[in-house]
């Protein structure tokens, strides 16, 4: 048995920036490794991914592609093309976070014969027929262009890190509306799993940071101080120049309280990425989120004592949304900058519609006509204004915000570039008075310029290529 895992361009893939590990088929080919000659494929770092894969189908017996609901649906269909003329007997699955969102429409387009539903790991091993089998490590020899493709800072930390990320936990028990993360099951590793892991990854590449990429890494207080006391015991810590970073919740933060965030300090905890989503309380009510603007203002207050780097994301875009509310978010999204001055602005993202969420009803009740091919999801990203409620002042609005993101911080977008390509144009503080003028704009509700910001934007990524 012959299997081929590829995992396509998403469409945002900078080297040093935005390509990470291709964990999602990692994962697959750790659970059939033993019974299957495995063949990984990443298009986002290997120029010849298409000889290569014409030369494995040859006598493939199964290609898996992997893929999110954005562009990476057209790369993997661009493959699934390329195996069903040069190979007809391959089967082609599919696998990832839209497959199971979408199992009927993706074998419907005709370029599927089987779907994987959930987790890949298990239920892979499964379609090939195979009982399960214990956890194996992640076969990262695998990888056809190294692994030096993917450690670095990647914009979560300094320039010079040598970071990598893992996930040793799956699905939330939050049900947001809007997130369609809690529909897969819960699962995570023990304590001591994840630390041998972490452990292992340091003496084999020389790692000094690690990126927790688990939905929500702190939502066990127990399990999480645990884990960072063991990084402190057998790494040293913020001492020894560790450092790490994670998703969260701002509520989860504070239930560490001072002393738990103290063991996350002296471990090296260096950012995370919570979910603020908006100013509006009447939009955190809709959307389910538990939280409140008085909690985000003082639990950020409480960050800065710790020089913690928070990385903030935003929803924009939500059907009933007006105006106003999300002048709210955008004010909300100064009001932290200004209280916390290691904070940044992940962006301002528009909402996606997935299926199984509760937005997702609510956004077909407002008018939202779901697209009926494979293909056409893939025009769905977190900067699509394709929701028919986003309209005249309101798309205007979205899309400002949007754009305008990037640079409101001043910070994160020169911490990118710098890895890219160092250019005295863009640094820190070439940027600074860029996110003045935008920081005083959001306060003002003033959307004007949207055009020069977009060619701001334009010349800017022109320094990625």
């Amino acid at each position: 048995m012959k299997v081929i895992l590829l995992y396509p361009k998403t469409g945002f893939d900078i080297p040093g920036v935005s390509i990470d590990l291709p964990l999602s088929i990692l994962h697959v080919a750790s659970a059939i490794t033993d019974v299957s000659e495995v063949v990984l494929i990443d298009q986002r770092v290997e120029p010849d991914w298409e000889d290569k894969l014409m030369c494995e189908l040859s006598n493939a017996n199964i290609l898996g592609i992997s893929s999110m609901t954005c562009p990476q649906i057209t790369h993997g269909i661009e493959a699934a093309k390329i195996a069903r003329r040069m190979s007809p007997r391959t089967k082609i699955v599919w696998g990832g976070a839209h497959p199971t969102l979408f199992p009927d429409q993706v074998l419907d387009s005709g370029y599927a014969d089987h779907v994987v539903v959930g987790r890949g790991e298990e239920r892979f091993r499964e379609m090939l027929g195979y009982p399960p089998a214990p956890t194996k490590e992640l076969p990262y020899h695998l990888l056809r262009a190294g692994m030096e493709k993917y450690i670095g800072g990647q914009g979560r930390f300094d320039k010079d890190t040598r970071a990598l990320i893992i996930v040793t936990a799956s699905g939330c028990p939050y049900k947001c509306a809007y997130c369609a993360s809690s529909l897969f099951p819960r699962t995570s590793e023990s304590v001591t799993h994840v630390i041998d892991r972490v452990c292992r990854l340091v003496d084999q590449f020389g790692i000094n940071a690690i990126a927790f990429h688990d939905e929500e890494f702190l939502i066990n207080t127990n399990r999480s101080l645990a884990i960072a006391k063991g990084i402190t015991e057998r790494l040293g810590g913020r001492s020894s120049g560790f450092r790490w970073w994670c998703q969260t919740r701002m509520d989860s933060l504070e239930r560490l309280g001072p002393q738990g965030l103290e063991i996350l300090w002296e471990s090296g905890l260096e950012a995370f990425q919570p979910g603020i989503e908006s100013g509006s309380e009447r939009i955190l009510k809709m959307i389910d989120k538990r939280e409140t603007v008085e909690q985000f203002i003082r639990i950020n207050l409480l960050l800065a004592q710790y020089e913690f780097s928070p990385l903030y994301n935003f929803i924009v875009g939500f059907p009933t949304e007006t105006i106003d509310e999300m002048k709210e978010t955008l004010n909300l999204a100064v009001t932290l900058l200004d209280n916390n001055p290691r904070a940044q602005v992940a962006g301002v993202y528009i909402l996606v519609p997935y299926p199984g969420t509760e937005m997702f009803d609510a956004s077909v009740a407002a008018g939202f006509i779901p697209p009926k091919k494979l293909e056409d999801w893939a025009n769905f990203s977190r900067q699509h204004t394709l929701t028919p409620w986003l309209v005249g002042d309101v798309k205007k609005f979205v899309e400002f915000a949007s754009i305008t993101s990037r640079f409101v911080d001043g910070k994160r977008l020169a911490k990118r570039l710098q890895l890219v390509r160092p250019t005295p144009y863009w640094n820190e503080d070439a940027l600074l008075g860029l996110a003045q003028c935008v920081q005083k704009q959001w306060v003002q509700g003033d959307i004007s310029n949207v055009a020069l910001y977009k060619s701001v934007n334009s010349l800017i990524l022109g320094n990625y290529q």
